[in-house]
């Protein structure tokens, strides 16, 4: 992604003084026309043809504000942010699992279910991503659904306490114990 690292210094009538470098916050300098003219630059782009970026629109800023929103329990706000990510970004791995782990918390399971199966599609061998799934499944009474999702999260990683408590609790809901 591009950043903004300087700009033009133009007079008040619009003639180009110099360029304005910003490096950090603190650490700022112009370089006057006549050395950028001796660095003899390739074609250079009008000023005036240069289209403004709303960086609070961009993938970067909705991925940021997600991911800060989501560990300040802003969930609600933290969902704008990340469902911008993953449509624009449909493979972002991250995204997904950041958006199931809000929707869980909300409590928006149907959500949270698609989330995971499609973080699970994404990442076969991600044991969190079934076990996601399965304790969701588990939580909304689909017990023979959710079985088959936490054994395989099992499967992947069997040091996940949580997940034999919810595979015990789907085999109790079905009536079968193993």
């Amino acid at each position: 992604a591009d950043t903004f690292d300087g700009g033009a210094v133009l007079d008040a009538s619009g003639k180009l003084l110099g360029l304005l470098n910003v490096f950090e916050r603190r650490l700022k300098f112009v370089v006057p026309v006549s050395a950028l003219t001796a660095l003899k630059p390739g074609p250079l782009v009008k000023f005036k043809a240069w289209t403004p970026e709303d960086y609070l629109e961009s993938v970067e800023a909705n991925w940021l504000s997600g991911r800060l929103l989501m560990w300040m329990d802003e969930n609600y706000a933290a969902v704008r942010g990340l469902d911008k990510v993953v449509k624009a970004q449909p493979n972002n791995v991250e995204a997904w699992k950041f958006l199931a782990t809000v929707y869980e918390k909300q409590r928006d399971y149907a959500k949270a279910l698609e989330a995971f199966q499609k973080l699970a599609s994404l990442e076969p061998g991600n044991a969190a991503a079934f076990a996601g799934v399965g304790m969701i499944q588990a939580r909304t009474q689909k017990y023979s659904e959710a079985i088959p999702n936490l054994e395989k999260a099992l499967e992947l990683d069997s040091s996940q306490v949580e997940v034999y408590r919810s595979l015990g609790e789907a085999y109790e809901g079905l009536r079968e114990w193993v």
